[in-house]
């Protein structure tokens, strides 16, 4: 017998538990440095638009969400710079530790924020914009 069906009270909780949402940002940098900006989004949350360069990312309030950059070329670094939120409601308001992205989501509703990046050390900056939705 599952935990559950002993205890339905556990599986409201463990429904009810915030969980953190990885999101990866992939940059091919020939294509971005030519233009246009050319990046792959994935998360590990479920998104139908995996591997497309929009990702909705569907989040509940008290989710940490953490953004990761890479490079489809191993050694072109990509550094996230900036995380910046649009206009409207902050639902996410991200701290940086190490180059790494991540905040916990605070607010219902969705919001366009903006990536900026730079590749293999340039000063050049690029810049994302998707978007986070908690429902």
């Amino acid at each position: 017998m599952s935990n559950a069906s002993q205890n339905p009270a556990a599986a409201l909780v463990s429904r009810a538990a915030a969980s953190t949402i990885h999101c990866l940002v992939v940059v091919d940098p020939i294509a971005t440095l030519n233009g246009p900006v050319t990046v792959y989004m994935l998360d590990d949350n479920g998104d139908p638009n995996q591997g497309s360069n929009e990702l909705n990312i569907n989040a509940a309030i008290g989710d940490t969400i953490i953004f990761n950059i890479t490079s489809l070329i191993p050694s072109w670094g990509c550094v996230l710079t900036t995380f910046t939120p649009g206009s409207g409601q902050a639902v996410i308001t991200p701290t940086v530790t190490d180059g790494v992205w991540s905040g916990q989501v605070q607010n219902k509703g969705k919001l366009q924020y903006t990536l900026t990046f730079t590749i293999n050390g340039t000063t050049q900056s690029f810049t994302w914009d998707p978007f986070i939705t908690v429902g």
